[in-house]
């Protein structure tokens, strides 16, 4: 499936389960599994609000425990651009698109977060996360099925 900018503004909102494996490099962080839902909502033209409420699942022990994100998704029809903020207003990264592909950069401090969009099909998406810093480096992979 190749994707444009401009598809996305109708194919994202909806209702999405997600699965995510959260893989630590440092020996003394454990990994963890989760799942649960993703929301895209159309606020308005060309901005969507993405929710996510999950259950993480600690790997060695277990223990479960609650989580909820949100994010803004803007897409500029103009440039054919779209860039992803934080709940409070902050770019977190613009997206690069190449087929079905899109990508993204971030850096907070001394920490590179470097996100990979795949859009496998009409019903399906990964996005994986690599994060590397002095005290971060982890991988974040996640799938959407809608």
């Amino acid at each position: 499936m190749i994707i444009n900018p401009q598809q996305l503004v109708s194919f994202l909102p909806g209702l999405w389960k997600l699965k995510r494996h959260i893989t630590h490099a440092f020996p003394t962080i454990e990994s963890y599994d989760a799942f649960g839902e993703a929301k895209f909502s159309v606020l308005e033209d060309n901005v969507l609000l993405y929710q996510e409420e999950i259950q993480m699942r600690h790997l060695k022990t277990g223990e479960v425990n609650d989580g909820t994100q949100e994010y803004f998704y803007k897409y500029e029809p103009s440039l054919e651009e779209w860039c992803k903020y934080f709940k409070d207003g902050r770019l977190f990264y613009k997206l690069d698109f190449f087929e079905k592909e899109a990508s993204g950069a971030h850096m907070c401090q001394d920490d590179r977060y470097e996100a990979r969009y795949l859009f496998d099909s009409n019903e399906k998406i990964s996005l994986t996360y690599t994060v590397k810093g002095p005290k971060k480096d982890y991988r974040l992979e996640t799938s959407y099925i809608k």
